[in-house]
């Protein structure tokens, strides 16, 4: 029984994580954009968000990692699915932490370079394609965590376990 809970708990933890990413790229993002009344507004707001969903993701993310962890140890006969479950989860972490740690500061940095600019000259500014960059990359790390996610709770569904 103890057992089917630290599953379950995992799961859960992995399944809320992939569903905030899925909604945050196919459903905030370009809402975001479309009611902004600019791009750099839209830009902060997704910002905003994707700050509380990293720290989300890293409660998460720790939870569903020693959910698995518990689960490879607890388990007699633990198959090499679940040793893969938590190295998928523990991948996502690691996307969640270079998001956090270093494109998030970099973006941060730039927005704040930009800001002392003026108006008429940011438009030709090199710094703004940077972070365009740094936000496209943003979205491409976030995508990685749902879609190893996504592929964590499917070996999860498979084996049962």
């Amino acid at each position: 029984m103890i057992l089917f809970l630290v599953q379950f708990l995992g799961l859960l933890a992995v399944a809320l994580w992939v569903g905030a990413g899925t909604a945050i790229v196919f459903l905030v993002v370009p809402a975001a954009f479309e009611v902004a009344s600019s791009r750099e507004q839209a830009a902060a707001l997704i910002g905003s968000i994707m700050q509380r969903l990293n720290r989300y993701a890293l409660a998460a993310g720790s939870i569903a990692l020693a959910s698995a962890l518990l689960e490879l140890v607890g388990a007699r006969g633990a198959s090499r699915a679940v040793a893969l479950k938590a190295a998928l989860i523990a991948a996502m972490l690691g996307l969640c932490l270079y998001s956090r740690l270093v494109v998030a500061p970099d973006i941060q940095r730039v927005r704040t370079e930009l800001g002392d600019v003026r108006e008429a000259e940011r438009a030709d500014d090199p710094r703004r394609a940077e972070l365009g960059r740094l936000h496209a990359f943003s979205g491409v790390l976030l995508i990685g965590q749902t879609l190893l996610g996504g592929f964590a709770i499917g070996l999860a569904l498979m084996n049962g376990r």
